[in-house]
């Protein structure tokens, strides 16, 4: 008996394996993703893929450099700098709170594009706010550093509120949850919360 198999009716590209891959990142998380399962959701071979992509990491490298694109192309325009830098924080911060997936592989791939993306917004500002030239580089990667830390941090917050959902938690309610618990510290213990 010969086997049906689901065939694509359009053509594959690398947009829509990209595309492709951040469905099932956001629907399954990074650990569970693999080019056989990029594979069956494209209808296609995984051999097909490779025509593409490299590797597993070459592909999550991508769709991390699109989400950091996607999210610094909505940034609005301000002349304010120091604005500027606050809503590419929070842009970044969304975006990893959309696609947990994505905090973590910035650091873990230094060298690809979407942290050079990132770099280059924070830097741009930096001339604007008066920083000299010669102390550009080092504050940006000050700041740099800062909020990929912090994006890291929001991919574990993220996992974890994506199974608190599932108790009926939102984001609100999380941070409220945090906020509760921090009031009742003893103020002459911990002046500073």
């Amino acid at each position: 008996m010969i086997k049906s198999v689901k065939r694509r009716r359009d053509a594959l590209s690398l947009e829509r394996i990209v595309d492709t891959a951040i469905d099932i990142l956001d629907r399954d998380g990074d650990e569970q993703f693999t080019l056989r399962t990029l594979a069956r959701e494209l209808s296609t071979g995984a051999g097909a893929l490779y025509h593409y992509v490299a590797s597993r990491d070459d592909l999550l490298a991508m769709a991390t450099d699109k989400i950091v694109e996607q999210y610094l192309g909505d940034v609005p325009a301000t002349d304010n700098a120091s604005q500027a830098l606050r809503e590419i924080a929070i842009a970044l911060w969304d975006a990893v709170d959309q696609h947990p997936w994505a905090g973590s592989r910035l650091t873990s791939e230094p060298n690809r594009m979407g942290v050079a993306r990132i770099y280059e917004a924070i830097g741009t500002q930096l001339a604007v706010l008066g920083v000299p030239a010669e102390s550009q580089f080092d504050v940006g990667s000050a700041i740099g550093s800062y909020i990929n830390g912090n994006l890291v941090q929001q991919a574990g917050n993220a996992y974890h509120a994506r199974k608190l959902a599932r108790h009926g938690y939102d984001r609100e309610s999380y941070l409220m949850e945090f906020t509760k618990i921090w009031r009742t510290l003893d103020p002459a213990e911990y002046p500073f919360m």
